[in-house]
């Protein structure tokens, strides 16, 4: 790697643990012929269509999920994969995996998906528009800066996802959130009444009495 060459600059520049796209190539003026021939030369990984990786790094989890919320930005970590990346324990779900909302449908890639487990569901109204107002904002974690849901619209897609759960079942998920999550009354009230279904809206009671039980105790 010698001089200031395309190599070199891949090997210096860019993060390492992350998927490289075609972009960040580009940026160190490796273009799609020279990264076909460093993929034949064992420099790069093709991990799938126009995405790459440094052979002998181990993907980081976190730094993927920015890498895919890039190419789709509309999509953000959701209910207790939201709460994990903020660093809130979540002992209701022991297995830990990935869960990704957004208005688009996509699909996620086999190279992640084969290392992380992780599920995708198109939950946002098309027109929905990534912001403040639809309770995600970002969060670093790890190496990494990820459009995550605020712990307010967390709890209630926790309770959205419990499919096949009766309505006395949900109830008594959100007494267990209730107890387990630090939660903001203001902003739990309007995720609330923002939110379509009419059975999350029910169970999520428990949530608002929680706070109210609260506010009584400190009188």
């Amino acid at each position: 790697m010698r001089g200031d060459g395309p190599l070199k600059r891949l090997n210096t520049t860019l993060s390492r643990g992350a998927p490289l796209g075609v972009e960040e190539l580009a940026s160190v003026g490796v273009s799609s012929a020279l990264a076909n021939y460093y993929v034949k030369t064992d420099w790069l990984l093709r991990l799938g269509r126009g995405t790459f990786a440094f052979p002998a790094d181990e993907l980081e989890p976190y730094k993927c999920i920015a890498f895919l919320q890039a190419k789709w930005p509309h999509m953000h970590l959701a209910g207790a994969s939201a709460l994990r990346a903020r660093g809130l324990a979540t002992p209701w779900d022991p297995q830990a995996a990935f869960e990704c909302w957004g208005a688009d449908a996509v699909r996620l890639p086999d190279w992640f998906t084969e290392r992380f487990p992780a599920r995708y569901q198109q939950r946002c109204a098309p027109t929905e528009k990534i912001g403040a107002a639809t309770g995600t904002s970002l969060v670093e974690i790890r190496g990494a800066v990820v459009l995550a849901s605020e712990p307010e619209r967390a709890v209630l897609e926790v309770l959205s996802s419990s499919v096949g759960t009766s309505a006395a079942g949900r109830r008594a998920m959100a007494t267990m959130l209730r107890d387990q999550v630090p939660l903001r009354a203001n902003l739990l009230e309007r995720e609330i009444e923002l939110w379509p279904r009419a059975g999350v809206r029910a169970a999520a009671n428990a949530l608002r009495l929680g706070h109210a039980d609260k506010s009584e105790h400190r009188r």
